[in-house]
């Protein structure tokens, strides 16, 4: 009996461990302690609390001051790093007035500049990195903080870490002011820590800035990429600005230039990513309630009335990214559902309490945090761990929306149209019952050959 008893345990566990590494995502990070602490710190300015955060690898959590006109050296003595590392900061304010320099040093006297290693984007309030060299002695590494202003610099998330021969906890995020507008550093960080409930040490740049469309993104992504050669996960939601300024999207218009440029942009920037070692993570785009009728360039572009009218906003754009996301970014692509799994669209479409009023598009401040949330449950959570959250369903603005999208698919069977296939489509897509949606997809799709446009 004990023995059966003591077999049935094994099995068990064996069992438990199984399911644990079945559970890991195909490209998760590696989630050992990568602080990169020192075994002595010398501050100019003499923080005591920083002085101990960097010996004991603790995240610092406080501000401070770099006065008008002055100059600050932050010197440590590491040990091993045989891939390198990063010490990272973030100027909160004034980064016009701020210079940074590193050097590295055998003896903590003589020392060598490293400055072609720091890496800044020029916005404050964006977390920054210096590089640290590799190396397998004990060295010194300084950074030297000038603030060449007459106001006062306030750094904050002064951290090192040391970097593993694989994927560290290194994420990117691109963006516009949706995603700009979602904080820092630390508050991404307390994010992950919170949803995933671990004590994960994620290192988040977040480089999102408003106005960026697809064409800003592309065209700065080589800089961005350079500057953060280490990272492994590239965070990216783009397309709502192109929206902005093209929709809507008409049927002729899925045919030709309007969206073939965007396709074409989109593509080139999830390819960049990927040849520079990256995993990207891709966005759907995001619901935008365009409150106003506006002529934008001559182009009419009539109001979406809370969701009465998805068709004159974002919704046809994303039948084209989910095409991108299921060929280029495939761990992202939610087969069930037929749509990228980061559904920004739902989150947004589902909660327009969250947008301000008149605009219909970006997030009161006070509720920005979902979007960190929402990133972390769809994004975050299936790279460490490989679990997927379960979708939400849509919710219905259009009544009677079944009936309407049936009649339209009906119609698009009768008449084989393209443009009523494409028609249908937007109807459809708008479904919350996932079986509803999936069966009228499939009848589309089996009287869509070829499909209605190149791009979805």
């Amino acid at each position: 009996m004990k023995s059966n008893l003591t077999r049935k345990i094994l099995i068990c566990f064996l069992c438990f461990i199984s399911l644990q590494l079945f559970a890991q995502s195909p490209v998760a990070p590696n989630t050992a302690d990568w602080k990169l602490r020192a075994s002595v710190v010398q501050d100019s300015y003499g923080n005591a609390s920083l002085q101990n955060s960097l010996v004991s690898g603790t995240d610092f959590t406080e501000k401070t001051t770099l006065n008008p006109n002055s100059e600050r050296s932050i010197s440590v003595r590491i040990g091993d790093i045989a891939n390198g590392g990063m010490f990272i900061f973030t100027p909160e304010n004034n980064i016009g007035g701020l210079q940074v320099a590193t050097f590295q040093s055998t003896d903590g006297s003589n020392w060598t500049s490293l400055n072609a290693n720091v890496y800044l984007n020029g916005r404050s309030d964006d977390l920054q990195q210096a590089a640290i060299p590799a190396s397998t002695a004990n060295r010194w590494f300084r950074i030297t903080f000038t603030n060449t202003s007459g106001s006062p610099v306030t750094l904050k998330d002064l951290e090192m870490y040391r970097f593993s021969g694989g994927r560290d906890q290194y994420f990117l995020i691109l963006g516009a002011s949706l995603t700009e507008s979602t904080g820092g550093h630390a508050d991404w960080r307390q994010t992950v820590r919170n949803r995933l409930n671990n004590a994960y040490q994620p290192v988040l740049f977040n480089w999102s800035l408003g106005g960026y469309n697809s064409s800003l993104i592309l065209e700065n992504l080589d800089a961005f990429l350079a500057a953060h050669p280490r990272a492994a996960y590239v965070l990216i939601e783009t397309g709502g600005t192109d929206v902005t300024n093209t929709r809507p999207l008409s049927f002729a218009d899925s045919q030709g230039s309007t969206l073939a440029g965007l396709n074409t942009q989109i593509r080139q920037i999830i390819q960049k990513i990927i040849d520079a070692g990256k995993v990207p993570v891709f966005s759907r785009i995001s619901y935008r309630n365009y409150y106003a009728v506006t002529n934008w360039q001559g182009r009419f572009q009539p109001a979406v009335n809370g969701g009465l009218n998805q068709e004159n906003g974002s919704i046809a754009y994303n039948f084209m990214v989910d095409k991108i996301i299921q060929e280029l970014c495939p761990m992202f692509w939610d087969s069930n559902e037929r749509r990228g799994f980061v559904d920004m669209y739902q989150l947004t479409l589902n909660n327009q309490q969250w947008l301000v009023a008149g605009d219909g598009v970006h997030f009161y401040g006070g509720y920005a945090y979902h979007m960190r949330d929402f990133w972390t449950d769809f994004g975050i959570k299936y790279l460490y761990t490989g679990q997927r959250t379960t979708a939400v369903p849509y919710t219905e603005y259009v009544s009677n929306l079944t009936e309407k999208a049936t009649a339209a698919v009906v119609k698009a069977e009768n008449s084989r149209s393209s443009q009523d296939i494409f028609d249908a489509r937007i109807l459809v897509e708008q479904i919350a019952n996932t079986n509803m949606r999936i069966a009228l997809l499939n009848r589309l799709d089996g009287n869509s050959t070829p499909p209605p446009s190149n791009f979805f």
